[in-house]
Formats: structure tokens, C-alpha cells, sequence
């Protein structure tokens, strides 16, 4: 049954980093060198792997995903190519990796990695390009209301 307006794809996460690994006992992924902003000395610049990890749900049959990356003016700069997801139920969840190499970024800006499902745009995650040094991008903070393990009394 084909996808209708009423019935969207969910997107559970969308994930932009340097790569994706895949344990062969387990199946597991991991994210390595996850990224929002790239500092980088000089421009043009080649990243030399951008990998896209994407979950859904509601993914009716056959659905044609794709990935691509865009400039700020909405020129493509890595076109996709579809990769065919199929799910028996829509209560399935469904992930998959898209990986592009060699990506030139001709100067600093924002640029969008965008998620179609046939042909039909999902959402996007920007990335921005900033001119700078090299070096390890600041701490996040601290979580000031820290999980409680869900054993343990409070």
C-alpha cells in the first residue's frame, strides 16, 4: 500500500558524523566522529567520509530512501542515490547508512544533509562550516538533573 499524507514516515533519529561502524557479532551500530559544525584552516575542503544514519517507522512496503547534501542556496553537492528499504509491518522499525566520500566544501556557509523517502522530502540536519584552527571543539555541559539508575531509591 503506497504512503498517503495522513499516514507520514517517523523519523526516529538522523545522525550525521564521520562514519558508521557495524559489529559483526552483534549487528550493533555505532556513530564515530559525530558532527554539527566542521572548524577547518582553509577552504576548499574535503571531508574525507560523511556517513548519514538514519531509524523510521511507519514505512509502508517499499520505500525508495535517499540522501543528499545541498549548499545554503539549495545547489546539490553530493546527489543520491536511492537505496530500497522494505518493512513487513508498518510498526517495524527500520534503519539504514548512507555513506558519501570525498565531499568538497568549495567554502564556509551552511549546508544541509537531506532525507527523501519517494522522492518525497523528510527532513534534513544542517551542517556548518566555519574557518578556524584546528582543535578539539569545546565541552558540552553537564547534565545539571543527572538519570537516576531506575533500581536504586532516590
Amino acid at each position: 500500500m503506497a504512503k498517503t499524507a495522513e499516514e507520514p514516515i517517523h523519523i526516529l533519529a538522523m545522525i550525521v558524523c564521520d562514519a558508521i561502524a557495524r559489529d559483526e557479532c552483534t549487528g550493533r551500530l555505532t556513530a564515530q566522529g559525530l558532527f554539527i559544525n566542521l572548524i577547518r584552516p582553509s577552504f576548499p575542503y574535503v571531508h574525507e567520509s560523511v556517513a548519514v544514519y538514519a531509524a523510521m517507522s511507519d514505512v509502508r512496503g517499499n520505500v525508495a530512501v535517499r540522501v543528499q547534501l545541498v549548499n545554503s542556496d539549495g545547489a546539490v553537492i553530493v546527489p543520491g542515490h536511492n537505496m530500497a528499504l522494505r518493512t513487513a509491518s508498518p510498526v517495524d522499525e527500520c534503519q539504514f547508512v548512507a555513506r558519501m566520500l570525498g565531499v568538497k566544501f568549495e567554502k564556509p556557509g551552511i549546508y544541509y544533509v537531506q532525507l527523501f523517502a519517494n522522492d518525497a522530502f523528510i527532513m534534513e540536519r544542517r551542517i556548518v562550516l566555519m574557518p578556524g584552527p584546528l582543535g578539539p571543539p569545546p565541552l558540552l555541559p553537564q547534565n545539571p538533573f543527572p538519570i537516576a539508575p531506575q533500581n536504586q531509591p532516590r
